[in-house]
């Protein structure tokens, strides 16, 4: 049996003793059904006009529930010569600009609008109560944050919501402040309802159970979004969502265990990983809307050309912060990180054809080991070309890895002598107890402590930073990597430099922050620690022209055989 809509599920005794709820319950539940009715009930508030020859279109959007469809162009026209908007109602001798004429109209943008239609979609639909928003900068988030908040609290009994931003910045000097503005300019009889104090905002019938609460989503604070439990409504708000640790989302999802919930994201698109960057295409649970800041009422050319004159169009900065679009490769984070592989050089790296892969003589294993931890002992495989992660592992002892090292050896004769070895184990923790036992089965390894220092000392911080370099330009010049369900996790590796040395952020850091320990891409790694010689090197550029060479002599005799079938 399909279940309720969730203002009919929320629709309980709203307060049978609370004068507020009883005078005007038919409008509470109107606005239940319509967050639009609510914000033009309570500001006067009515979306910007739209051109009249586009209105049945606009109205086709809105009936098919496709709000992504709807565009600027059914507001406005762009005049390609001055590289300006002129909207439907606008006209610019009267206001400095279009801004000016959307506050002094009450007005909301259309952006705005297909929000507000998006929530009241998602509000009656019965698998997705989801949202999330990735647009440019200065679009007006704040201000629909700041309607979606108060709506909820004013029309859902005992309603709780959580707000979330990575920064207090952005989240009280920012959010909160605009909650202030548009709680300053409600109607005086629901003001009386509600107390904002520095982190909370409270109604007093209930103070308790009936709140609004601001958290920063940071490291330090995993349980942001967390710690809720209403039968009526329960709201999740997380501004910048981009820069909230993927753990704090994490976390949260455990309180998404009835159906009175709606959980909406919104940010400028800055990193190509993390729970955010998944909710467009990867995690298909949630509803998804686009905007560019340069279509948008609230956004002065001014600032595009200054922003453009700064940045330039080829830049990430004006992808995420103007396009709404996610960076070519992640951008620089606060602590100066960013992304060692991008999604494009995965992308190229991945073997498209996973068959039997021809190893050469030169042929690395690195082994990941990890005990009865959270992680997984990993095997990866690599030569001059390929590389693939052989076997992985759940909980691990010194004898059992050993074992199925001595196993992988002999399968894909990897060298084990005890002068030459290409056995590369990391030797922290339980990895120093595997090498004696390794020696005991007849075979040796190399140890490595990749905090030691690099080859290359004046360059990187350590091992690990100079191997995990050295991996990147390998696939950068053509290494392959044979997919499995985790061969992406290097992409959430993260790399800088500490005065001029590259480093790589530690694990522990990379916990702290959300991400998730790279296992496959740590073992891939210590192939990398022994320099390869010139010898390899140089087997390696023969290797990829005999390769280039033999496509190019099967696409000649495809070519041919296609001929010859046609004059046939």
């Amino acid at each position: 049996m399909p279940s309720k809509p969730l203002y009919l599920i929320s629709k309980r005794k709203t307060g049978a003793h609370d004068n507020f709820a009883n005078k005007y319950i038919n409008k509470i539940i109107k606005w239940r059904k319509s967050i639009l009715a609510f914000v033009q009930d309570i500001w006067g508030l009515q979306p910007q006009p739209a051109i009249h020859k586009y209105k049945y279109i606009i109205d086709a959007c809105i009936k098919n529930n496709e709000f992504f469809n709807i565009s600027a162009s059914y507001f406005g026209n762009f005049n390609e010569d001055t590289g300006c908007w002129y909207w439907e109602g606008y006209d610019p001798s009267q206001y400095s600009w279009a801004g000016e004429w959307i506050h002094k109209n009450n007005l909301i943008t259309w952006q705005q609008w297909g929000i507000l239609l998006s929530i009241e979609f998602l509000c009656t639909h019965e698998s997705k109560r989801r949202l999330s928003i990735r647009s440019g900068h200065g679009i007006g988030k704040s201000s629909v944050f700041s309607w979606i908040i108060l709506w909820g609290l004013v029309c859902f009994h005992e309603s709780q919501i959580a707000c979330s931003a990575p920064t207090g910045s952005q989240l009280y000097d920012n959010l909160w402040k605009e909650i202030s503005v548009w709680y300053n300019r409600m109607p005086d009889y629901h003001k009386q309802n509600i107390v904002i104090s520095s982190d909370h905002i409270r109604m007093k019938s209930n103070p308790k159970s009936w709140f609004a609460r601001a958290r920063t989503g940071d490291k330090e604070n995993p349980d942001a979004l967390a710690g809720l439990h209403s039968m009526s409504k329960l709201l999740f708000l997380a501004d910048e969502a981009s820069g909230i640790p993927t753990e704090i989302f994490t976390v949260s999802e455990g309180a998404l265990t009835t159906e009175n919930y709606l959980y909406v994201m919104a940010s400028n698109p800055r990193r190509q990983s993390g729970y955010y960057y998944e909710s467009f295409g990867k995690d298909i649970r949630w509803y998804n809307l686009h905007f560019d800041s340069r279509e948008s009422p609230l956004v002065t050319k001014r600032w595009i050309d200054d922003f453009r004159l700064k940045y330039g169009e080829d830049s990430n900065e004006w992808r995420f912060m103007v396009e709404g679009k996610f960076p070519k490769e992640d951008t620089v984070d606060t602590k100066g990180y960013y992304q060692l592989v991008s999604e494009k050089m995965y992308e190229d790296s991945l073997l498209k054809d996973i068959g039997e892969i021809d190893w050469t003589e030169n042929v690395r294993l690195g082994i990941d080991p990890s005990g009865s931890g959270k992680d997984e002992t990993v095997w990866c495989l690599r030569d001059e070309f390929h590389s693939k992660t052989v076997l992985k592992e759940k909980v691990s002892t010194p004898k059992g890895i050993a074992s199925r090292t001595v196993g992988i050896i002999k399968k894909y004769k990897v060298k084990s002598g005890a002068t030459d070895t290409n056995v590369f184990i990391d030797n922290f923790g339980i990895g120093a107890d595997v090498r004696p036992e390794l020696i005991l089965l007849g075979h040796h390894s190399i140890g490595i402590n990749v905090g030691d220092g690099a080859d290359e000392k004046d360059r990187f911080l350590n091992k690990r930073a100079e191997a995990y370099y050295r991996q990147m330009k390998w696939l950068k010049n053509g290494g392959k990597i044979a997919k499995t369900e985790s061969s992406d996790d290097i992409l959430v590796v993260r790399c800088t430099e500490e005065g001029k040395k590259f480093r790589i952020m530690s694990k522990k850091d990379m916990r702290k922050e959300g991400y998730k320990s790279p296992n496959d891409a740590d073992a891939r790694m210590l192939t990398f620690v022994k320099k390869e010689t010139k010898a390899d090197a140089k087997r390696g550029i023969v290797r990829n022209r005999e390769v280039a060479k033999h496509k190019t002599k099967i696409s000649k005799i495809n070519k041919m055989f296609m001929t010859a079938k046609i004059g046939v």
